[in-house]
């Protein structure tokens, strides 16, 4: 009786288990990409906030300060150049996480639904890198060329400072957009692009009362600004899609 019961019991499991529906996990790559970086950026940061206290407090303090916009915290100082570098690759990484996360959760760029997540997130990347050293590199070549490397030393500095600010200010906003949706989403989003765009209008402030300062403000800084301001932005579009 008991083995009856058994083999009946294992044929009712067998015939449930066939008709049962198969219930398929779809995973969002996008979000485990975006949970990944952050997380790794999220460690620099705590390391940053752990081992060089009251840096973060003081790059905050003199970028808004437009007399000490281009002090960088490296003058003679090997501890602030080594906290200067790994805050620099932190927020590369945020800013990259962050358009990624535009790009994917926004119309903004308006990407290829074809494209690769990971190939995308590459992308963003090594278009920062490249940026981030050319910008250095013709803003070295200005200074010598017209003998004003002071001047286009602090702006380089104070182009640094903003890419680490913004990279800081942002990280908590973008990091909640795949975990909401609806009008949250939207609000999120408009936040992270508004840091961008706010950014964007303070550099372009003092990149133009500098050349006034030093009566550099002619057609070649008008050129200078379109070339290397503009035009990214341009090619920024073009590689996402």
């Amino acid at each position: 009786m008991k083995s009856n019961f058994f083999i009946s019991y294992i044929f009712n499991f067998l015939q449930i288990d066939t008709i049962s529906p198969i219930i398929e996990r779809h995973t969002d790559v996008n979000m485990l990409i975006i949970c990944i970086v952050s997380f790794v950026a999220l460690l620099i940061f705590i390391f940053i906030k752990t081992f060089y206290q009251g840096f973060i407090r003081q790059l905050f303090y003199n970028f808004f300060i437009v007399e000490n916009s281009g002090n960088s915290l490296t003058e003679n100082n090997t501890t602030n150049f080594q906290a200067n570098s790994i805050l620099m690759i932190a927020s590369t990484l945020s800013i990259t996480t962050a358009l990624f996360t535009l790009c994917n959760y926004s119309n903004i760029f308006l990407i290829s639904p074809d494209i690769n997540s990971i190939t995308l997130l590459f992308k963003i990347f090594i278009f920062l890198i490249a940026y981030f050293i050319f910008k250095w590199t013709a803003l070295t070549i200005i200074g010598w060329t017209y003998e004003i490397k002071r001047y286009t030393n602090s702006y380089t500095k104070f182009i640094y400072n903003l890419i680490k600010v913004i990279g800081i200010t942002i990280f908590p906003i973008y990091i909640i957009i795949p975990f909401v949706d609806g009008a949250f989403t939207k609000i999120l989003i408009i936040a992270v692009a508004l840091c961008f765009a706010l950014s964007y209008i303070y550099k372009f402030i003092i990149f133009f009362s500098n050349s006034f300062k030093i009566k550099f403000f002619n057609h070649y800084s008008i050129l200078y600004f379109c070339i290397f301001e503009i035009l990214p932005i341009l090619f920024l579009l073009k590689a996402v899609r």
